[in-house]
């Protein structure tokens, strides 16, 4: 699947970037749908002239956070507008934990390209919306959101509460909570794989010679 690019306008990919981790990942699963051409259920549509702009809300210990994007299928972007947390001043970019994650950010940042337009920075990112975050293996996360978009996708075609779905996949509910909200640290990608043949979904695994010297990670779905 060939994902749109994430456009940054403003200061909203710095912004994001001082949010915690967990929280980038809620936010990057929902800007991973909107690559797709989907919309999160967390997704709240806006009024009036910002009809074409919906908004997510995510929480962690340390507050509240919200990000807000549009998706332009016919320009075939992501537009990521702008993103805060709740009653709190602007945060700051957090110090990275290692040398390396921030020369992984920073290679990132540079990558991209970036302009001004009537005064503000736009980035476009790449089609991974976690690397272009700077997070740590950003391949398995944009893997393990497809397969949670999979699970997902599944659970709703067979309208199952999230009750009888954690019955039946042998996950607490707010494991599965976790799950439709996208959040996939705690989960390993065998244990999202194992989730999907329990829905009764087959699992194919492929593998093939790489174009490079290190091969990648595909998510392929069938259609039946």
């Amino acid at each position: 699947m060939n994902l749109q690019p994430v456009v940054w306008i403003g200061a909203s990919y710095d912004d994001l970037r001082a949010f915690p981790e967990d929280v980038q990942d809620d936010f990057g699963y929902a800007l991973y749908l909107g690559q797709t051409g989907e919309l999160s259920d967390k997704a709240k549509p806006m009024r009036g002239l910002l009809r074409d702009v919906v908004e997510i809300v995510a929480s962690d210990p340390s507050g509240t956070y919200r990000l807000m994007y549009t998706v332009k299928l016919g320009e075939s972007s992501t537009y990521c507008t702008h993103s805060r947390k709740s009653l709190s001043a602007a945060a700051k970019r957090p110090k990275p934990s290692s040398s390396s994650s921030n020369d992984v950010y920073e290679l990132r940042e540079s990558s991209m390209k970036t302009v001004m337009i009537e005064g503000q920075v736009v980035r476009t990112g790449g089609s991974n919306v976690f690397a272009d975050l700077g997070l740590p293996n950003p391949e398995e996360r944009l893997l393990k959101a497809q397969l949670m978009q999979a699970i997902n996708a599944e659970i709703r075609r067979r309208a199952l509460t999230q009750d009888q779905a954690s019955e039946l996949v042998g996950l607490k509910q707010p494991e599965l909570s976790r799950i439709a909200n996208g959040r996939g640290s705690g989960f390993s990608v065998d244990r999202l794989l194992g989730v999907l043949r329990h829905l009764g979904r087959d699992v194919e695994i492929v593998v093939s010679s790489a174009s490079g010297p290190i091969g990648e990670l595909r998510f392929r779905e069938l259609t039946k």
